[in-house]
C-alpha cells in the first residue's frame, strides 16, 4: 500500500495458464510442443504459473471510484516491473487507469542471456524466440481475461473501503518499444480490447534490428561468426521467416481491415519519435501504412522526408473511426542516418515520446472516447528534453 504519491496499491500475483512449451523456464532448447507431423497444431502440455503486476492509482482509491483497465506492454529485455516508472505512475493517477502487466516471454529480461548464448553458438536454436513469444502472447491475452473477471474485480485486494475500483467494461492496451511492436500482434488477436496505443513500434524485426542500438552487441557477435556482409542480411531474412509467426508483419492486415475469425476489428494510434535510436521511425511508418492509418497534414517530417501512402487530414479533424500515426520531434536532436545504422545513442529519443503531455492527452481521449485529435494543434515539437 501507498507505493508512491501516485500509486495507492501494487499487487503482485500469479496466474495459472495453459502451457504449450516443452519447459517452463527459458533456455536455448525451448520449443512449442506440436502434434507429430503437424507443426501448426500446438499441444496442451499442462499448466504453469506466471507472475503479473497490477497498480492502482491514488486518485481512484481516494475517490472510491472505478477506472478502466489499461494493459501495459513493456520494452525489449525488460519485465512487467516497467510499470513502476514514475511517468507511468503519474499518468495512471492523472487519468485513473488501473494498469496490469505481464512479462513478454521470449524477449523479456529472463530470455536475454539465453539469446546471447544462441547467437554466439548455434543459430539453429533461434526458434526458441518465436516459440516463447507464442506462450508470452497467450499469457498477455489471458491476463486481461483475469483482471476483468468478476472474481478479480470483486476481490478485496482491488477494493478500497469496500468499493471496487475496476470497471471491467473498460479495457485498453498501451505498450512502448517491444510493447508497441508485439502489442500490434496483441491488437490483432484480442477479443477483449477494442482500442490500443502503440508507442514507438515498428515492423518487421529484420528492418528494425540493424537500425537499433539495442542490437549492437548481438550484431557484433554475429559479425564475429559471419564475416561476410552479404551473409548477415541473409541470416536476418531467414530468421524473419520464423519470427513472422509473432512479428507484426504477419498480423498487420488483421488489426482492422481483415479481422481474424470471431475477432472484432480494432483501432490503434501509433506514436513515434524522430531520432529514436532503438526503434527506427521507418518501422513505424511501415506498420501504420499497412493498417491504413491516417496522418495529420502538419505531421513532422524527419530529415525533410517526403511521406507517402497516408491519407492526410487537417489539424482540426477529430477522427471517430480508423487509425492514426503521429510523430514527435525534439529540440536539439539531429536527424537520424538515412542508411541502415542506428542514430547516436547520446541523443536517443526512444523514451521521450511517451513522456510528452500531448501524447498522453491524445492517448487518454482516444482510449476513453474513441476520438483521435491533434493534441499538438500542429506539428508535435517538444522543447529541449535532453
Amino acid at each position: 500500500n501507498n507505493v508512491s504519491s501516485s500509486i495507492a496499491r501494487k499487487i503482485q500475483g500469479r496466474m495459472t495458464v495453459p502451457w504449450y512449451l516443452n519447459q517452463a523456464k527459458p533456455g536455448i532448447t525451448v520449443r512449442l510442443v506440436t502434434q507429430p507431423g503437424q507443426p501448426d497444431v500446438p499441444v496442451y502440455n499442462g499448466e504453469s504459473e506466471v507472475p503479473f503486476t497490477v497498480i492502482i492509482p491514488a486518485s481512484l482509491a481516494a475517490n472510491r471510484s472505478r477506472g478502466p483497465i489499461m494493459q501495459y506492454g513493456h520494452g525489449l529485455f525488460q519485465t512487467q516491473a516497467e510499470v513502476d516508472q514514475t511517468y507511468l505512475e503519474d499518468e495512471a493517477n492523472e487519468y485513473g487507469y488501473v494498469i496490469a502487466s505481464v512479462d513478454w516471454e521470449g524477449l523479456c529480461r529472463w530470455d536475454a542471456p539465453y539469446i546471447a548464448i544462441m547467437l554466439s553458438s548455434d543459430l539453429t536454436n533461434f526458434p526458441m524466440v518465436p516459440d516463447r513469444l507464442h506462450q508470452g502472447m497467450l499469457n498477455a491475452l489471458l491476463l486481461m481475461r483475469l483482471v476483468s473477471s468478476p472474481q478479480f474485480v470483486s476481490d478485496p485486494a482491488v477494493s478500497f473501503g469496500g468499493q471496487p475500483v475496476i470497471n471491467p467494461a473498460l479495457r485498453y492496451y498501451y505498450g512502448n518499444s517491444l510493447g508497441g511492436i508485439i502489442g500490434t500482434v496483441y491488437m490483432s488477436l484480442t477479443t477483449d480490447v477494442p482500442r490500443g496505443v502503440l508507442g514507438v513500434p515498428g515492423a518487421p524485426f529484420s528492418l528494425l534490428l540493424p537500425r537499433s542500438v539495442d542490437f549492437k552487441i548481438p550484431f557484433d557477435i554475429l559479425k564475429e561468426r559471419y564475416a561476410s556482409p552479404i551473409s548477415r542480411p541473409i541470416l536476418l531474412a531467414l530468421m524473419e521467416q520464423l519470427w513472422a509467426r509473432l512479428d507484426p508483419a504477419g498480423y498487420l492486415s488483421h488489426v482492422s481491415a481483415d479481422p481474424l475469425p470471431n475477432t472484432p476489428a480494432h483501432r490503434v494510434v501509433v506514436h513515434y519519435g524522430a531520432g529514436d535510436a532503438q526503434v527506427t521511425w521507418l518501422g513505424a511508418g511501415i506498420l501504420a501504412r499497412s493498417i491504413g492509418a491516417s496522418m495529420y497534414a502538419s505531421n513532422i517530417r524527419v530529415a525533410n522526408e517526403t511521406i507517402y501512402g497516408f491519407p492526410y487530414v487537417t489539424d482540426n479533424t477529430v477522427l471517430t473511426s480508423g487509425n492514426l500515426i503521429q510523430g514527435w520531434e525534439f529540440k536539439g536532436v539531429p536527424n537520424p542516418p538515412l542508411i541502415n545504422v542506428p542514430p547516436d545513442k547520446a541523443t536517443d529519443t526512444h523514451k521521450l515520446t511517451r513522456r510528452a503531455k500531448t501524447a498522453q492527452a491524445q492517448t487518454h481521449r482516444f482510449l476513453t472516447t474513441g476520438e483521435i485529435y491533434n493534441a499538438c494543434n500542429g506539428p508535435c515539437l517538444e522543447d529541449d528534453p535532453l
